[in-house]
């Protein structure tokens, strides 16, 4: 074998592994790991608007291809967060909310606070005045049906209630969503940018927060 052949053998070798590489970091990408952007505060102060966090998405069970159902399915437990995927025919997006509870518990929001099995639930929540919060809707209590949980927004003032997530529902303060909406449990917060500080006028660049680069959730 003359030397232009063994170097196009090499070079062959070489483009296959990259290909290989890149059809299994798909495939990681797409089955296994969620990378997904904070747009905004409806879950500080765990997570911060320009977060970028890592998620799990066999944690709860196996997604099929082309399809919202899973194999192995598994409960998340309370307190977990979790990428839930709204969908309908008008629109798809994905939402990082607090897991609050089980099918079979007895759910009420009085006050801005969430109330499960008449034990009150402590998350974090923003500073509100006593005007704003009566001006905000209670929900009557109910009952989680099989195959759903309750989730919720901790900073829900900020986020300003969930009534284009929940279908038309008027629980504004919290949401029932099935199993198969769950798309993955977040893990880990990978790199985080401060934009508060940067403007387009200023031309000033966003500041890197070097202490929640890494952060385990």
């Amino acid at each position: 074998m003359n030397a232009k052949a063994s170097q196009k053998e090499r070079w062959r070798d070489f483009l296959e592994v990259v290909f290989l590489v890149i059809i299994l970091a798909i495939f990681i990408r797409v089955f296994f790991l969620g990378m997904y952007r904070v747009s905004s505060s409806s879950m500080a102060p765990t997570l911060l608007t320009g977060d970028f966090i890592w998620a799990s998405k066999v944690a709860y069970g196996i997604k099929l291809p082309f399809s919202h159902h899973k194999i192995l399915q598994k409960m998340p437990e309370k307190g977990d967060l979790v990428v839930v995927h709204f969908f309908s025919q008008e629109q798809s997006m994905h939402k990082i909310m607090r897991v609050i509870a089980h099918p079979g518990d007895h759910v009420e929001i009085k006050n801005q606070q969430a109330w499960v099995n008449e034990n009150k639930v402590v998350i974090s929540m923003s500073q509100i005045n006593s005007a704003e919060l009566n001006q905000r809707k209670d929900m009557s209590p109910l009952v989680v049906p099989p195959g759903a949980i309750f989730v919720m927004f901790d900073n829900r003032e900020e986020e300003g209630g969930l009534e284009i997530l929940s279908d038309g529902k008027e629980d504004s303060l919290g949401v029932l969503v099935s199993l198969d909406q769950i798309d993955a449990q977040v893990k880990g917060v990978w790199f985080s940018l401060d934009w508060s500080a940067s403007s387009t006028e200023s031309n000033e660049s966003p500041r890197l927060r070097w202490e929640r680069v890494g952060t385990q959730l």
